[in-house]
């Protein structure tokens, strides 16, 4: 739960630190891999990787969205 924690805290900083475009593109790369790291891979079906996610993970990654987000929008307000 600590590296979850640790990676968490890490995404905001990266999502507090765009300020172009790029930047967002970076974040939302880093967002989207902070959600596989702390996921365990299931079984594929129909060449489509599964994925199982604990619940504080899916409400952590879904509040980084939400956070990006709102980013993307005070950047457009510029």
């Amino acid at each position: 739960m600590t590296d979850i924690l640790v990676g968490y805290k890490k995404a905001m900083k990266v999502i507090d630190s765009c300020y172009n475009n790029n930047h967002l593109l970076g974040a939302r790369n880093y967002i989207s891999n902070f959600l596989r790291v702390n996921s365990t891979p299931a079984d594929s079906k129909f060449y489509l990787q599964q994925f199982y996610v604990d619940d504080t993970v899916v409400k952590m990654y879904n509040e980084l969205v939400d956070k990006l987000k709102q980013k993307e929008k005070s950047l457009l307000e510029l």
